[in-house]
């Protein structure tokens, strides 16, 4: 992190050399428009949860200040706090600021992201990659019907975005990305998970609070069968399974987002599998078409790690009634998206995994291996970046 922001400032403060000699050269009669390398390094520290982000704050000030510059603050670390803000990631964060229609920001600012190449940091270059192909896509399948051309499939790598950033850029309102996006969805559906059989018959609790919640439950109500096509299940204590309306990625959004001022803290397990088995017991389903895996992705900072728990009756009863209907009881994986305390662990019950965290490579494994994740995988994704690569381990 510090090693991206201190390529990122180096980079900023030439650009603003640049712009300084431009301004004050009288003959030029038309600006020339520059742009500069940088990374979303600036961007990510917005997102990091108290108390971790006083502790990343002054790690990170020590490493990208030199000794000589921090004699007067070195012991404070309100003041490298401060000064990493002030110095570094306020104006950073203006150069990443949202482009307009003519590719600038309203602080005037062309950017033009870090793709590859060190410094390695997995999910700023995971988001950079992400819009580098997403501006690609979107020029090709405009050039291809100016010319009345039909999409080629070639154009389209199904495994090159991950479901949460299609979503956001269908729905993004300055970036003209819908028909690229749509596109991308189909492609992926069909290439990456319907032809594998990934995620097929699983259902999702969302909490729509979050475009990762909100894109995962279109993800998996997408790939669903039978009375489980399409649909999700409400976050709340009264659980209801609704159907995904909408004709795009955009308006299914909006209907997702639609059902948050309904949603609770906390689900009741119990009544899930209840409605569950509802379901089943009156459209006929069969064995093999009931749920396999039932998830529940929350971001609520207070869900209770013991809410899992069904309320009325335990594990064994659950299983009693779906055996009783001829059914396996659905596979439990609850993902607290939001806490990065929420440990991976296995419970102490069957049937049941709870995770906590979010990471593109933590997803993307999740996807990969049909929604299984165990906390050794989730400790190997943790170790495994190439920026990692050159720490020992002393014991």
């Amino acid at each position: 992190m510090a090693e991206c922001l201190k390529h990122d400032i180096q980079q900023f403060n030439q650009h603003q050399q640049q712009r300084r000699e431009q301004e004050q050269d009288q003959k030029k009669k038309k600006m020339k428009k520059l742009e500069f390398n940088i990374t979303d390094a600036a961007d990510c520290f917005r997102f990091v949860p108290a108390p971790m982000d006083q502790l990343l704050y002054e790690t990170v000030a020590r490493n990208v200040f030199s000794p000589g510059e921090l004699e007067s603050e070195f012991s404070n670390p309100m003041s490298l706090r401060r000064r990493l803000r002030k110095e570094i990631l306020v104006p950073l964060r203006q150069a990443l600021a949202p482009e307009d229609e003519e590719g600038a920001n309203k602080w005037g600012y062309y950017q033009r992201l870090v793709y590859d190449g060190e410094p390695d940091v997995s999910d700023v270059l995971s988001a950079s990659a992400a819009r580098k192909y997403m501006v690609a896509l979107k020029k090709a399948i405009a050039a291809a019907e100016s010319k009345s051309e039909s999409v080629s499939e070639n154009m389209i790598n199904a495994g090159a975005v991950l479901p949460h950033w299609i979503v956001r850029y269908a729905v993004d309102k300055s970036g003209g990305f819908e028909r690229a996006a749509e596109l991308q969805w189909k492609r992926m559906l069909e290439d990456v998970y319907k032809k594998q059989g990934r995620l097929n018959n699983c259902l999702a609790v969302c909490d729509v609070a979050a475009s990762e919640s909100v894109a995962l439950g279109m993800l998996v109500s997408h790939l669903s069968q039978g009375p489980w096509e399409g649909k999700v299940v409400s976050h709340t204590q009264k659980p209801q399974l609704h159907l995904v309306r909408g004709e795009d990625l955009k308006s299914k959004f909006s209907f997702m987002h639609s059902l948050e001022e309904r949603q609770d803290w906390e689900v009741d397990l119990g009544k899930v599998y209840d409605l569950i088995l509802e379901v089943a017991v009156n459209e006929n389903v069969k064995a093999e078409q009931m749920v396999r895996k039932v998830f529940v992705f929350t971001c609520f900072k207070h869900f209770s790690d013991g809410c899992w728990k069904p309320r009325g009756g335990d594990y064994e009863e659950i299983q009693r009634k779906f055996e009783e209907k001829g059914y396996a009881v659905p596979h439990l994986v609850i993902w607290n998206l939001l806490s990065v305390w929420y440990a991976p662990l296995r419970t102490g019950e069957p049937g049941v995994t709870l995770l906590g965290g979010f990471s593109d490579a933590m997803l993307k494994s999740f996807l990969e291996n049909d929604g299984e994740l165990s906390p050794e995988q989730v400790m190997e994704l943790a170790i495994s970046p190439q920026s990692n690569q050159n720490l020992a381990v002393f014991d």
